[in-house]
């Protein structure tokens, strides 16, 4: 994540996600997610990019019982991370260098971060190292397919890849039985879900 992204983050830290509308869309989106993913319960999850850990309080009341770790560059999110996931292993640091041991987890979740990521290869790389066989990634993010992500790039300036783009990517780095979907009609359509499963 460049410096930039990290240091607006840091600001936003303490009001992310407490308006009513932000906490609205990201259940709705998180639930989607989650949705994609579902299987057999996941005993250790870890969230890429963490920020304030909503995504991974919201896994763990899916799955509860699971062990719960998230991993964010910015500091000011780490601490309100921590602060509202007690219990979670909540830890500063950057997709492309994850502090955990080969095979830790059975899934691993990214949500809206990824396009701010410095090397998102290398990041799926860590991901899918992480996963012991037969585990699954799930990534939401957005991605430049068509009239609604040229919109939505035109909107906020990132530099989104392409649902293709970050299929290539997922099986690149290990991951089979890519799956790609789409959030919804409109502005939804550049909110891809892709899902991925580590071979045994």
């Amino acid at each position: 994540m460049p410096d930039r992204d990290v240091a607006a983050f840091d600001r936003r830290a303490g009001r992310y996600d407490r308006s009513w509308p932000e906490r609205a869309w990201h259940a709705s989106v998180h639930a989607a997610l989650l949705r994609a993913v579902a299987g057999s319960a996941p005993a250790a999850i870890l969230e890429v990019g963490c920020g304030t850990a909503a995504l991974l309080r919201r896994a763990g009341a899916r799955w509860p019982g699971a062990r719960l770790a998230g991993i964010d560059p910015a500091p000011a999110m780490v601490a309100e991370a921590a602060r509202r996931c007690p219990g979670c292993d909540i830890r500063h640091g950057w997709a492309e260098e994850l502090p955990w041991a080969d095979g830790s987890f059975d899934l691993v979740l990214t949500s809206l971060s990824l396009h701010h990521w410095r090397d998102p290869a290398a990041g799926l790389r860590q991901a899918a190292r992480v996963l012991h066989a037969g585990g699954a990634v799930g990534i939401l993010d957005m991605v430049s397919d068509g009239p609604a992500g040229a919109v939505l790039h035109a909107l906020v300036r990132e530099p989104f890849l392409s649902s293709r783009a970050l299929s290539g990517l997922l099986q690149a780095a290990g991951l089979g039985d890519v799956r790609v979907r789409r959030l919804g009609p409109g502005l939804g359509q550049a909110i891809g879900i892709l899902t991925g499963r580590k071979g045994s």
